[in-house]
């Protein structure tokens, strides 16, 4: 055997020795620092478990105002405007509960419920009518809940019904809407009545 063939097979062996012998040593090492992190994930995953909470609240509000100023109300300007100007007060809020599964469940289905309350005072400086404030409220604006029976959902109550983007239909309503969801295709169906406190 020449020198030749003998280096060219100790390079060999090296080269394929090598890598496996480095991917031992990382994987090796990389195991280590793999079973560190789950003992930490671990106890993390047992604090989280320990302060779940299946019914979670939220809430918040918000309050609007809006100043009309009119010139030229009607587009006739010979005639004096009916309106001046107005001013709406706009005050709503709002409380969601959601029922979350428990830890360890097999399934993802979360119940929620959502409340809305509206008190709206409008200001009207008109000429041909009586100037003043109009009160709209407290009532509720919205309360329904979601039922998340999947591949069933039922969302029952007094929410904003729509149908497409709207141009048909699309109003606060008391009503229920039913959705069945498969991968290859969604059928939604919903029954509203208007509200009573509507002017129309």
């Amino acid at each position: 055997m020449t020198v030749k063939k003998i280096l060219t097979s100790i390079i060999f062996i090296s080269i394929v020795l090598r890598p496996a012998y480095g991917f031992s040593q990382v994987s090796s090492r990389e195991r280590a620092i793999e079973q560190e992190k789950r003992n930490v994930l671990s106890r993390t995953e047992s604090a989280v478990i320990k302060g779940h909470q299946p019914l979670v609240f939220d809430y918040g509000g918000w309050f609007n105002y809006r100043y009309d100023d009119y010139d030229n109300y009607d587009n006739d300007s010979s005639v004096a405007d009916t309106f001046d100007h107005t001013s709406t007060l706009d005050l709503r809020l709002w409380l969601k509960a959601v029922l979350k599964p428990p830890p360890g469940a097999d399934y993802e289905n979360e119940h929620s419920l959502y409340i809305r309350l509206k008190n709206e005072y409008a200001y009207k400086q008109a000429q041909d009518i009586a100037e003043g404030w109009d009160h709209d409220g407290p009532h509720v604006d919205y309360a329904y809940v979601i039922l998340d029976l999947r591949p069933l959902w039922i969302e029952a109550g007094r929410r904003y019904f729509n149908v497409g983007h709207g141009i048909a239909y699309s109003n606060v309503g008391d009503g229920v809407e039913l959705t069945l969801a498969t991968p290859q295709h969604v059928l939604t169906g919903f029954f509203s009545r208007n509200l009573e406190i509507e002017e129309n």
